[in-house]
């Protein structure tokens, strides 16, 4: 199997992820074109029917602490599976399509044959790793999806989210209300799942090529340490060096805009689970998926925050890689090319939550650190306690 077809193969199997999360999200199998703009509206308002019953939960829930906090952990998970639906498919949909349309590119050759082997040897190695982490995380969090569902209905005998659907719509002594709730509670939970643990998947996909296509970019910039190749081809090298960067930050800008605002919503909801999750373990009988969820979490949290550093890893060293080359035995004309190439490479590029934090190994430890160390866990406590008392549960 030669590179090109190695490639095409993993390439390959990020598009039929895309295809068919879309087609899921969309329901383009059930629904014909004429009402795709209707049939859009169906997934998010599913789920936005389950955020409003974990909120009445939270609300009118009894003295039980467990149900009450799972309750809060499910609101923030449908909160951000329909907000991550939104960003995907709704405010950032062209946007994203973009990014698939660049991703393919990627794949194709280029004017610079050795180049081209570079970028793609760097691309099989970027994206088996992304395809590997995706599938960890994919199984992962599924299991442990499998594990909270039996306990939720373990617990309540009939809802997978501690949430029944409120008497306006069923009564409780209805024939239905059991099989329902049940139904209802698993296929919701599922749905929120996926649309979460999906995105995150396309997010580490994604990262995969802007680092198999920096990491080629610095790769072909070491090359001009070479004298022979600074005196014979070192024009062309540069202008390849410049074109790939500026489409690489070009792209990177529009991922940026795109995770601006939902890294932020993100942390703070997985922040939600483990501080919630980590207080049931402390001062409540805790059940596997409890420490499952847990560990689950603070996983989804160091992918998100180790490929972002790896991408400003990536952007750092293009900077690095420049200042290595033969410089000072290039024409006039060639060095000034290389300089608009360093000037745009002094500053490395990662993500950011919101413009208030990056995404980085600093950011886990800082995360970790305020859930572990300053331990917020019974200033939790003293605030359950208050929304108790205030909603006399």
């Amino acid at each position: 199997m030669d590179i090109q077809e190695e490639l095409n193969i993993l390439h390959g199997k990020v598009l039929k992820l895309y295809r068919i999360f879309n087609s899921m999200a969309t329901l383009e199998y059930i629904f014909p074109s004429s009402l795709k703009k209707l049939s859009i509206l169906i997934v998010p308002s599913f789920v936005l029917f389950a955020w409003a019953i974990c909120v009445t939960t939270v609300m009118n829930t009894d003295t039980q602490e467990v149900t009450f906090l799972y309750s809060v952990i499910y609101v923030g998970a449908t909160y951000q599976s329909i907000f991550k639906f939104y960003i995907l498919f709704v405010g950032h949909k062209n946007e994203f399509s973009e990014l698939v349309k660049y991703m393919d590119t990627l794949t194709k050759d280029g004017k610079l044959k050795f180049a081209d082997n570079i970028r793609k040897k760097r691309l099989i190695k970027s994206l088996k790793i992304g395809i590997f982490c995706t599938n960890a995380i994919l199984s992962f969090i599924n299991i442990n999806a499998i594990l909270l569902v039996l306990y939720g209905i373990s617990e309540t005998k009939c809802c997978a989210m501690f949430c029944k659907i409120p008497e306006i719509f069923l009564a409780r002594d209805h024939y239905l209300f059991l099989p329902v709730n049940l139904l209802y509670g698993v296929f919701a939970f599922f749905v929120m799942v996926e649309i979460i643990i999906v995105s995150d998947s396309f997010f580490i996909l994604i990262l995969a090529y802007f680092e198999g296509q920096l990491s080629a970019i610095a790769e072909v910039i070491q090359q001009l340490d070479q004298p022979e190749i600074v005196a014979t081809k070192s024009k062309e090298i540069i202008l390849f060096i410049y074109e790939a960067h500026r489409e690489a930050l070009h792209h990177l800008k529009i991922f940026r805009g795109i995770y601006w605002h939902l890294n932020l919503h993100v942390i703070i909801t997985i922040f939600l689970y483990i501080c919630l999750l980590l207080f049931m373990t402390r001062y409540s009988s805790a059940s596997v998926a409890t420490y499952m969820g847990a560990i689950s979490s603070s996983f989804q949290l160091f992918a998100i925050c180790f490929f972002g550093q790896i991408l400003r890893d990536r952007t750092e060293a293009i900077g690095d890689a420049l200042y290595q080359t033969r410089w000072y035995d290039m024409e006039q004309r060639e060095l000034k090319a290389l300089l608009i190439i360093m000037a745009n490479s002094q500053r490395a590029i990662g993500l950011d939550a919101g413009g208030i934090m990056d995404l980085s190994f600093e950011t886990f430890a800082s995360v970790s650190n305020t859930i572990f160390t300053t331990r917020p866990l019974p200033r939790i406590q003293r605030r359950v306690l208050n929304v108790s008392s205030r909603f006399d549960l």
